[in-house]
């Protein structure tokens, strides 16, 4: 057994020496805490119950010489005629009289013993006989029958002192119950006290041992492990040197890509805001486009209905050149019926003149033809003058109508011009239509495609700053390497020291002197450095 103990590892062997210590040790400690259990309960029982049963017990038998006192002053009250000392007696009787049987019953209350619950039976019985023997005593004292109560003393004093007897017999119980318990707390303590020297005892020698089975054993081992903690913590020294090297070009290199990608977030920036400024601008020319198609849909319009009301005014012309002809005919006609006129005046007129110059050859027998001949010239005369100045009129008026045509002709020239005008207008702006069309198509998708860029525009910035958030964790990552790196460093020179120290304490070396060695762990850093 002892041998395949020996081929156990250190761990093993260390766990199984400190487990037995352990074991050892908790042995002791559960028989040390069972017996202080079994302590602290008997002392709490011997103060909780036995003390508190002692000074009820004390209390009830005060009460029980205090009750025949109170019985006495009655009686001595009502011989002396003293009324107040009755009643005070009665007063008293009945604080008194609460007293004893609280007492009594606050013992029977307790955990206490068969023999104490049945010392309290047989002393309840003679009690309640004592309290009505004491009562009836102090009412006949306070009615004044001296005889009654004198008679009534002798069989008072059987009572006093039969109740007086199991009383006695009552603290006798308890005081002996109080007395054991004692003991047995006494007897307890000593259990305690072999137990804890047993246990010390035990541990001293499992401790003997222990250590001369690590100075035959186990430093050994210490020994050998010393060796290869050394050969590694050189090992880790020159990785942590390494390492420290590598993360430090790997921080100068995050360094510098996170101010590359700075640059560019900054330019994607600018961008950004430009590509707004574009989206801005866009919907801008968007609106003004779809303004400019309604304004030109609205010019085709206006056109049109200016197209029609030219040809309506065509129409109109047409027919006053046709009116204005049938007048120039109608006045031709009228001239030449007004110059037939002037001729037939003129005719009449001659005819006149012939016929008066006849009636003047006739003499006074043509004197009234000549009248009428007169008549008839001057007639003539007036249509002559009258068909002169209509002849007058109707040439003004030919004229005019004249003129009238040659204004309507120029109006119907103008009209066919201002109506080629026009179609060229209306197919100008029907070009101008066609073309605000194909614009506002331009513009809708140059704004669609620049609302598609500005979104590519976002992604692309939030993915900038994702990376430059993932460079400049990197960074950290590398400066916290690095400083771990130097932290092990550290540690291993420590650890350099720790193994000097241990071997010195293993090989016991004289020339050797003692060192203190103070190994901290690693520090991470806690404020990484950011770059910003």
């Amino acid at each position: 057994m002892i041998q395949s103990f020996s081929q156990k590892s250190l761990r093993s062997k260390l766990t199984v020496i400190f487990g037995t210590l352990v074991g050892v040790s908790l042995i002791a400690g559960f028989f040390s805490y069972r017996t202080t259990v079994k302590l602290e309960k008997t002392i709490e029982s011997l103060i909780n119950v036995h003390m508190s049963a002692t000074e009820k017990v004390l209390q009830s038998d005060m009460a029980h010489d205090q009750l025949r006192a109170i019985a006495f002053r009655a009686i001595i009250g009502m011989q002396t005629g003293s009324k107040p000392e009755v009643e005070a007696a009665r007063e008293e009787f009945a604080e008194a009289k609460i007293a004893f049987e609280g007492g009594i019953s606050s013992i029977n209350d307790l955990p206490v013993s068969k023999d104490i619950h049945a010392a309290i039976k047989e002393v309840q019985p003679r009690l309640k006989l004592y309290l009505e023997t004491i009562d009836s005593l102090i009412e006949m004292s306070e009615k004044g029958e001296k005889i009654r109560a004198l008679e009534s003393l002798p069989s008072f004093g059987t009572l006093f002192e039969e109740l007086a007897e199991k009383m006695a017999a009552l603290e006798e119980h308890i005081f002996e119950e109080a007395k054991k318990t004692s003991e047995e707390s006494n007897n307890q303590v000593n259990v305690a006290k072999i137990v804890t020297l047993l246990s010390i005892l035990t541990m001293i020698v499992i401790g003997i041992i222990s250590i001369l089975y690590t100075q035959r054993s186990i430093i050994h081992a210490l020994e050998n492990c010393i060796q290869a903690i050394t050969q590694v913590s050189k090992n880790v020294s020159s990785a942590s040197t390494e390492i420290e090297s590598a993360s430090q070009h790997l921080a100068s290199g995050a360094s510098e890509q996170a101010a590359g990608l700075e640059e560019t977030s900054a330019s994607m920036e600018e961008i950004a805001s430009m590509i707004v400024q574009n989206v801005e601008n866009s919907n801008h020319s968007k609106k003004i486009s779809i303004d400019a198609k309604e304004s030109s849909e609205k010019g085709i319009s206006y056109m049109s209905e200016m197209n029609s009301s030219i040809n309506g005014i065509r129409a109109s012309a047409a027919e006053m050149k046709e009116a204005v002809s049938s007048m120039q005919n109608a006045e031709n006609q009228i001239a030449k019926i007004v110059k037939d006129i002037d001729e037939i005046a003129f005719q009449t007129n001659i005819l006149a003149l012939n016929a008066a110059v006849e009636a003047a050859r006739a003499g006074e027998a043509g004197a009234g033809f000549a009248v009428v001949a007169d008549e008839v010239r001057n007639l003539a005369q007036r249509s002559a003058q009258a068909a002169r100045e209509t002849a007058s009129k109707i040439e003004e008026s030919i004229k005019i109508s004249h003129r009238s045509v040659i204004a309507s002709d120029k109006v119907s020239q103008s009209l066919t011009m201002l109506d080629q005008t026009t179609q060229r207008v209306e197919s100008g702006f029907q070009e101008i239509l066609t073309q605000t069309r194909s614009v506002s198509d331009v513009v809708i998708q140059i704004s669609q495609a620049t609302q598609e860029q500005s979104l590519g525009v976002q992604e692309t910035k939030n993915s900038l700053n994702q990376i430059d958030q993932i460079t400049q964790a990197n960074a950290a990552q590398a400066e916290e390497t690095s400083q771990a790196a130097h932290s092990l460093t550290e540690q291993v020179d420590g650890l350099h020291q720790a193994l000097d120290v241990l071997k010195l304490l293993v090989e016991g070396k004289s020339e050797a002197h003692t060192t203190s060695v103070h190994l901290s762990s690693p520090q991470r850093p806690t404020t990484a450095h950011r770059l910003h």
